[in-house]
């Protein structure tokens, strides 16, 4: 299923005669194997994005991850709903702990 994800912007331009317009931040929900649930987030534009994710399946305690170029930030968030910077060109995962170990960052 869908995640709800608020604050996603629409990219819109013309490019040989037609009109394009595409969300700035593609999103996906999933559940692991262990029970685990996330959502993944990639802002593909070159200009920093800002989302909430305020899904149920992710209203406890959760872990962000944010990759950005070479390097991926961890943090830690309390219960409610998640709000993610996005840097331009980078990729985040959301997941809860429960059912498994957590997701690690090599």
């Amino acid at each position: 299923a869908t995640a709800r994800v608020d604050g996603v912007e629409t990219v819109r331009w013309q490019h040989g005669g037609r009109d394009h317009a595409v969300a700035a931040v593609f999103h996906e929900a999933w559940r692991a194997p262990d029970g685990r649930v996330g959502v993944a987030l990639a802002n593909w534009t070159t200009t920093a994005r800002r989302v909430t994710v305020g899904d149920g399946r992710l209203a406890g305690p959760c872990t962000v991850h944010v990759a950005d170029g070479g390097s991926i930030a961890r943090t830690e968030t309390a219960a409610g709903a998640k709000v993610v910077e996005l840097p331009p060109l980078s990729a985040a995962l959301i997941e809860n702990g429960e059912g498994g170990p957590p997701w690690r960052s090599s």
